[in-house]
Parts: C-alpha cells; structure tokens; sequence
C-alpha cells in the first residue's frame, strides 16, 4: 500500500476525468431563499464569474473558479497563513484532492463544492504565503491504486484519530490509519461535552428511556456501541 502525489494528472487509470492546468470548479458559495443584493457583494469579495441556480425553491448562488485559486483560498481560511511552511503546502494537497475528489462526485449536478463545513470553507486567496504554497504543490493530489482518494481533516481530533472502520464500516479507506496527535493539546476543542436529556433521547428514538450505557468504546476511547434501557424493560443497542 502506497499514497503517491502526481503533478500530471492525466494518468488516472479510470480516466474519470481529465485534469489539468487552468482548469475551473464550480463552488456553491451561497444558498437561501432571498438572494437580493447576494450577487454584487460576493461579486464584490470574489471577483469572478458567478450566477444564479433556482432549485425547489431555494437559490444557489456559484462560483466559476479556477481550480488552483479556489484552493488558495480553502487553504487560507481551513488553516492559519503563519503556520509552518510545509503545512500549508500538506494542507493545499489535502484541500486540491477534496476539490477534484468533489468534482468527479458531483459532475452530474450543478455545482461541484460547497463553500460549507460539511464540503471545505473557501474565502478570498489574498495571503501570499498561502499562495506560495499552493503554487509549489500545483496539480498535486493524494492517490491510492492510481485513483484520487477521499482524505478529511479537522480542527482538533482531541488527542488522537480514530480508525476509518469506527466511522465508515465497511468501507475501503486502509490509508486512514488512528494516530496519536499532540498538537491538539492546547486547541480549545480538546475536550468538550454535550448534554441530552432522557426526554430528548426519547423523542429521538420514539422510546421511553430508563438508562444508557457504553458498551464499546473504539481504539481511541470513543463510544462506538450504546445500550438503551427502556422504561418497560426492554433495551435497544
């Protein structure tokens, strides 16, 4: 098992695409009901071509940007511009092959990423370091077995990663492997709790709920399975 990073990216084994240089992506950077006055101010923060999509409802304001800028930008807002060189350049790897990794994905839709959480957070690529980075790692991406490979990161991990298994069963992500991480020890995400009542784990569940408790905890200390005690004795896991 090997991950590799290829400048040409015309070597894809699927051919699922053909990627190259000066190549753009479509970034939904907005989405709501009212999109007065949407146009000129993100026309205003971004500077190029964007347009609207109505879909059920609901407006989609996107982007067309050139693939290696929209990655400046993920990189400059994901990251801090005064962290370590080679970070950001790891980081601009990551954010290139989440990119491309979405444009295959979503070649059927009418946009290929979300400017979100849930997809990568992308703003305007004005930091020259942060530029910098990314042209020294210009076309590159993660592959495994000669395709573009889905790779995550976050904010903090609380310590130490998890096994793909424990999130995604039974699919195939071996290059994701649990790892101690202590630069998360000053993030104030380190630790962090949540608070649910029995009433709201009732409603969820449709159940009266007793009790709960842990009765498998992952590699990384994390609760993988729950036991649900019911009011009528009966239990759900």
């Amino acid at each position: 098992m090997s991950l590799s990073i290829l400048k040409n990216l015309l070597v894809i084994e699927l051919s699922l695409i053909l990627l190259g240089y000066g190549e753009e992506i479509r970034v939904c950077i907005w989405k709501g009901k009212n999109p007065e006055g949407i146009v000129g101010k993100y026309k205003k923060i971004f500077g190029n071509t964007v347009y609207l999509k109505k879909k059920n409802n609901t407006y989609f304001l996107i982007s067309k940007i050139d693939i290696e800028k929209y990655v400046c930008g993920v990189v400059g807002k994901e990251m801090s511009p005064d962290w370590p060189f080679e970070a950001l350049k790891a980081q601009s790897v990551c954010s290139r092959t989440i990119a491309y990794l979405k444009k295959i994905e979503n070649s059927e839709n009418f946009y290929d990423v979300e400017n979100s959480i849930y997809h990568q957070v992308y703003g305007k690529c004005d930091n020259k370091r942060v530029w910098k980075a990314v042209s020294e790692t210009k076309g590159e991406v993660l592959l495994y077995k000669g395709k573009i490979v889905p790779v995550f990161y976050h904010a903090c991990c609380g310590g130490r990663t998890t096994s793909y298994l424990s999130v995604w069963g039974n699919f195939d992500f071996p290059w994701l492997k649990p790892v101690e991480d202590p630069f998360c020890k000053d993030s104030p995400y380190i630790k962090w709790k949540r608070v649910f009542s029995k009433r709201k784990i009732s409603e969820i569940l449709g159940k009266d709920i007793k009790k709960m408790e842990i009765l498998k905890r992952d590699s990384s200390g994390r609760a993988q399975t729950l036991k649900f005690i019911l009011k009528n004795g009966e239990t759900l896991t």
